[in-house]
Formats: C-alpha cells, sequence, structure tokens
C-alpha cells in the first residue's frame, strides 16, 4: 500500500506529456511489431483475456506443446520455454512459466527432450521462493539454454538486475 500510495503522489507532479511518455512505453507494442497501441485499443486487447486464468493458460500452452513437439522432434530442434519475465502478473494476466512446479508441468506436458527449457536465472531468481540451484540439478537434463542474469531482491519484494557475480543467485 506504501508503494501504491507513493506512486500516485509522484504521478501527480508529474505533467500530461510526461504522463502520455509514459504510457506510449508501458503500451507501445512489441518488438518486431507493427501493432502499437493506445490507451483504449490495449484495454481492449487485454479485455480479450478477461476469461483467461492460469488454469486455461496452462491447457493452452500444453495443447501448443502437444502440437509442435513431435514437429521439433522431427525436425531434430529442441524447443526451450524462457521463464516469465517478471514472474508475478502485470495488467492482471496470470503467470505460469515462474516455479519448478511451472517447470516441472511445462516438462510432463510433453515427456520428451525436444521439449525443454531456457533457464533464466534472473527470471527464476526474481522470487525469493525458488531454489535455483535445486531447480538447476532437477531440470538439467531438460536445460537446453541458459541465461545467466542475477538480480537483488529488496526488502519490498521489488527487485533489480545485478553485476553478475553481485546478485542474489551463487553464480
Amino acid at each position: 500500500a506504501a508503494r501504491i500510495a507513493e506512486a500516485e503522489t509522484r504521478l501527480k507532479e508529474l505533467s500530461e506529456q510526461q504522463i502520455d511518455r509514459i504510457e506510449r512505453n508501458l503500451i507501445a507494442g512489441l518488438p518486431a511489431t507493427e501493432r502499437s497501441y493506445d490507451r483504449d485499443s490495449f484495454r481492449e486487447a487485454l479485455a480479450e483475456y478477461d476469461s483467461i486464468g492460469p488454469k486455461e493458460l496452462r491447457d493452452n500452452l500444453a495443447w501448443f506443446l502437444r502440437e509442435i513437439i513431435p514437429v521439433a522432434e522431427h525436425e531434430g530442434v529442441r524447443m526451450c520455454i524462457h521463464p516469465d519475465d517478471p514472474p508475478f502478473s502485470l495488467y492482471g494476466l496470470p503467470r505460469i512459466v515462474s516455479t519448478a512446479e511451472d517447470a516441472g508441468f511445462i516438462l510432463n506436458a510433453v515427456d520428451s527432450p525436444a521439449n525443454g527449457l531456457t533457464f533464466c536465472t534472473g527470471s527464476y531468481g526474481t522470487r525469493a521462493d525458488n531454489d535455483i540451484v535445486g531447480m538447476v540439478k532437477e531440470f538439467a537434463d531438460r536445460i537446453h539454454f541458459v541465461h545467466l542474469r542475477n538480480v537483488t531482491i529488496e526488502d519490498d519484494g521489488s527487485f533489480y538486475e545485478a553485476e553478475h557475480l553481485e546478485g542474489g543467485t551463487d553464480m
């Protein structure tokens, strides 16, 4: 609550131009896409996901994996999914790739060497309840790519990307 109050106070200090700039940065669109959003179109796009919770999103992911992994196997490709970044909800959207339980679900959805993980130590490391070393040991044979990042988690749960050898994960 204190962080929200602090943000609201800061927002009141901003000019309309500064608010517009922040808004454009938050909802501009994704890299390598031609689509961009304004406030109303962004709200409309988000509304399309109102009925999708964690279970539905997991079911959709499992369906996708059942369809794509056999093709990947045939072509000799190893797929690997990057964890949610950040591993907590933004705009009310569920996160389903944030924990060891999530990784286990994904790997068990299609038990194949072609179905693997991008192990991002930064994304998984932003959750204090993730045992990074334990996860590496548990999923070692299905980690197809490692993304070494380190983070420092503040007392209030916020985090920032740290130098590789200075964050919360023992590299």
